[in-house]
């Protein structure tokens, strides 16, 4: 559970309204990929998607170009409440809506409430993933400032713009963990993951690792070969994001293996 702060949500809108009325490529290219669906889907009697239809068809190409699958697109923003009483930081609001149906509603305010166009969609579609970014910037600033505010972690980094492998590969597994986790509650179990990184923890620096490799050799000809090799962090953001979208294939050997392993435990294939 996020909480997305009211700033942050009309600048993604205000942002994604003006890159729409301007013609936004990005914009256009996700008008393109979904005109086929939306022209599929069922409209209402003023010609436009229902909530549902437009929810479906945001979730669809969201997941389908970036990538991402985005919870809190409820069919009825009176149904889009949040239980918070399990949150770390113990939020006990009930019935507030989630980021994406503030989105939602306010883009159907557009067309009067009475539905969505294909460029609504489109430029949701958009803002969701713009969203995602500016959220996991700022998770990427407090794991780096979460590391340097705990002694041993990272030491003699003060220039943001010029990041050692080694405290990247440190700021994506603490951006990563502060994904699941709350450090307020939970500092001595981060410290633990940090000093002694788990299975999947070590596997995810390992990838990173492999991905900022392969981005030193694709640009081995534009690099001085005799300068220490170091990354920004919008280069670290943009390496925790291929390394998260990439984790999956990274440990299907893994689960290969483990699925060789049980398979032997059952040696009269009746699954007890």
């Amino acid at each position: 559970y996020v909480v997305v702060a009211s700033s942050i949500l009309h600048r993604v809108i205000n942002e994604g309204l003006r890159n729409s009325s301007a013609g936004d490529t990005t914009i256009v290219a996700m008008e393109t990929a979904m005109q086929a669906t939306y022209q599929a889907l069922p409209k209402n009697k003023h010609g436009l998607l229902s909530r549902n239809a437009a929810a479906y068809l945001v979730q669809k190409y969201t997941m389908q170009v970036y990538g991402y699958s985005i919870r809190g697109l409820g069919s009825d923003p009176a149904d889009a409440q949040t239980t918070t009483s399990n949150h770390p930081n113990g939020y006990k609001k009930l019935r507030q809506k989630s980021a994406p149906e503030m989105l939602l509603g306010l883009l159907e305010s557009r067309q009067g409430g009475h539905g969505f166009a294909l460029r609504d969609a489109a430029v949701l579609a958009v803002m969701m993933k713009k969203l995602v970014m500016d959220l996991d910037a700022i998770l990427l600033y407090k794991a780096f400032h979460t590391l340097t505010s705990l002694d041993g972690f990272i030491k003699n980094e003060d220039e943001l713009t010029d990041l050692s492998i080694k405290t990247v590969l440190r700021v994506i597994q603490a951006w990563d963990w502060l994904h699941w986790h709350d450090f307020g509650t939970e500092k001595d179990f981060f410290v633990e993951a940090m000093t002694a990184p788990t299975h999947v923890m070590d596997e995810f620096g390992k990838l990173a690792m492999t991905l900022i490799e392969a981005k030193f050799y694709r640009e081995r000809h534009s690099r001085n070969p005799f300068k220490e090799k170091r990354l920004s962090m919008a280069d670290t953001l943009q390496l925790a994001h291929e390394t998260t979208q990439s984790m999956g294939m990274w440990q299907d050997h893994d689960c290969k293996a483990e699925k060789r392993f049980l398979i032997k435990l059952d040696p009269d294939n009746d699954g007890r």
